[in-house]
């Protein structure tokens, strides 16, 4: 299996994990309460050259529109699991970037990780030196391509905390999720290449095929009284210089599907065969039923896109 494979099986099962929990006898797709369904980086690295930065956002679902949401977000060089949630193993090698519903991360934010790490080699002299771009390590001891940092994101329902958010994301981080069923703290991995002429942007799903019509993100389809909708992505891989990606040089795209009711074919689907069907089974006559479709690339790249589905 190559490493571009295993990173979006490794993925997958991120996104299942950081996903929330289910019954046994719910599928993974299934939104019931708040859901992280995926965290994309634009451009999809952070470029290990002065200047340079990327804009972080979350797709999070399952709260009423009403609902005040909580972020936090920040890099770190390496975390770890602490009583079923994500952190950091040192505050030295970690680096805040707010609690907004969106951050960037920027080239004097690894500087800044970088300094931590020296102090924090300081501090523990078994710690191996310094590599890789900016002296940022790589996460993975002799693995190829350019190093990797963690992206730690918490997002949660405020009433979990009291109706009140926190103010930082280390005080989000820290504390953990007083209440999982409303909280989630997770993380991903993110490139800091020195050339991104071998990296991608992250692809756009033009459309959703439903039945073989077209809809856009947002738009709904009538599907009264089918037992199964034929579901087709339509995507673009693109440079990152806006451009469409030369074909022989796509990497896989992996589909996740999510919706808020009835059951999919398949939870997830591959480049070369990314159709799926949504099956209706037990789902009432006159229900909207929300759909989502999550893509990664083998390049970090992520996009996601939702239609509704009117039973």
């Amino acid at each position: 299996m190559s490493r571009f494979r295993l990173s979006l099986f490794v993925l997958a099962l991120a996104a299942a994990a950081v996903a929330g929990c289910s019954s046994e006898f719910d599928p993974p797709s299934l939104v019931k309460g708040l859901r992280v369904l995926a965290v994309r980086a634009e451009p999809p690295f952070l470029a290990g050259v002065p200047g340079s930065s990327t804009v972080l956002d979350a797709k999070v679902v399952g709260v009423a529109p009403e609902t005040e949401v909580c972020h936090a977000w920040a890099l770190c060089l390496f975390a770890t699991t602490v009583d079923g949630r994500f952190a950091c193993v040192d505050p030295q090698l970690q680096v805040d970037l707010g609690v907004q519903a969106t951050a960037t991360a920027t080239f004097d934010h690894l500087t800044t990780l970088a300094a931590g790490l020296v102090a924090y080699q300081q501090a523990n002299p078994g710690i191996g030196g310094a590599s890789g771009v900016g002296g940022i390590p790589s996460s993975i001891p002799g693995a190829k391509g350019p190093p990797e940092i963690k992206l730690l994101f918490g997002m949660a329902e405020a009433a979990s905390f009291g109706g009140k958010c926190p103010t930082t994301a280390t005080a989000f981080l820290a504390q953990g999720c007083p209440d999982r069923d409303r909280c989630i703290i997770g993380y991903r991995s993110l490139a800091i290449p020195s050339d991104v002429k071998d990296f991608h942007a992250n692809p756009e799903i033009d459309l959703l095929k439903v039945d073989g019509k077209a809809l856009l993100s947002g738009e709904t389809a009538q599907v009264v009284g089918k037992a199964e909708v034929a579901l087709s992505p339509q995507w673009t891989e693109l440079t990152p210089a806006g451009l469409p990606v030369d074909a022989t040089a796509t990497g896989d795209v992996l589909f996740a599907w999510y919706s808020t009711a009835g059951d999919f074919d398949q939870q997830r689907s591959y480049q070369d065969y990314p159709d799926n069907k949504w099956l209706s089974d037990g789902v009432e006559a006159g229900k909207t039923v929300d759909v989502w479709a999550v893509a990664r690339d083998d390049f970090g790249g992520v996009a996601w896109t939702q239609v509704k589905l009117q039973r």
